[in-house]
């Protein structure tokens, strides 16, 4: 091939492809733009691309699970503590179901080893406002309740029947209960136990001192309801000796007619009274 026949030839070919040429000297322009029809288009370094699937659901369930677990913990941290405090505050935590209503709420406090309430019973399920106030008379093993100053009609002069309290004819406050006979023997064991008459806000009754503790319940004289006729000049469910006496029944029986009670002052033990009388209660903690 001649050299005019091989520079025709190759330039027209370098021609076409948009190149230009000197001789066998080859200069290169920029690329014909016809040539870039699918240009490329770079991806900025700082965009995060989105994660797959797989990897953001377990993303998602380990947050949760974390999530669980910390209430978890929360639940368990809490009711330990109310537990401790239970546990730890014996004697001032109330048998209330409702700590919120004074009615029901006691604090309690413990004597010789018996949890008893600071205030006597009032209507059935129901405290005494203040310790020296009487609340209400029951006769034994009965839970209608009768006022403790005036007078009454339609007085129950039947005989209770039963051994001891039954917990359905129980008007203590939930988580209370009437004392047994032993329980009181307990309050009046003096080598524990000081007992003193006294007088709170000008009305009498006796105030009894845990000796190790100095825990201490006022039990005030509130009197009683009798159902002799020739007692005292009283009849049918007559009121006496308020301020005088203090008589608050047990829950155990002592024969077929009388059942065991709390007698103060004079005596300052346990007596035995006809169960038709009407004596106040003092509940201890079930």
């Amino acid at each position: 091939m001649s050299e005019e026949e091989y520079d025709y030839k190759y330039t027209t070919a370098f021609e076409r492809l948009g190149l230009k040429t000197d001789s066998r000297a080859i200069e290169i322009d920029l690329p014909n733009p016809q040539l870039m029809s699918h240009p490329v288009t770079k991806q900025p370094k700082d965009t995060k691309q989105p994660e797959p699937q797989a990897a953001l659901a377990r993303k998602t369930k380990g947050l949760l699970t974390a999530a669980l677990l910390l209430v978890l913990l929360v639940g368990l941290v809490f009711g330990g503590i109310a537990l401790w405090g239970k546990k730890a505050g014996t004697d001032s935590v109330s048998n209330s179901s409702n700590p919120n209503d004074p009615l029901t709420y006691d604090e309690g406090v413990v004597i010789n080893g018996v949890k008893w309430a600071t205030r006597n019973v009032d209507a059935p399920g129901a405290f005494a406002a203040k310790p020296e106030d009487p609340g209400m008379f029951y006769q034994w093993n009965r839970k209608k309740a009768w006022p403790a100053t005036g007078e009454v009609t339609d007085w129950d002069t039947s005989i209770p029947t039963g051994d001891t309290w039954e917990k359905a004819n129980d008007p203590s406050p939930a988580g209370w209960r009437v004392p047994t006979h032993d329980e009181i023997k307990k309050l009046l064991d003096t080598g524990k136990v000081n007992n003193e008459w006294t007088a709170i806000n000008g009305i009498n009754g006796m105030k009894f001192t845990d000796r190790t503790t100095g825990n201490s319940i006022f039990l005030l004289a509130s009197g009683a309801r009798y159902n002799d006729d020739g007692y005292d000049g009283g009849g049918d469910g007559a009121h006496y000796c308020y301020g005088v006496l203090s008589l608050y029944w047990s829950s155990t029986a002592n024969n077929s007619d009388c059942a065991y009670d709390l007698s103060l002052p004079t005596s300052r033990s346990l007596g035995s009274h006809l169960r038709t009388c009407g004596f106040s209660i003092r509940s201890v903690a079930e």
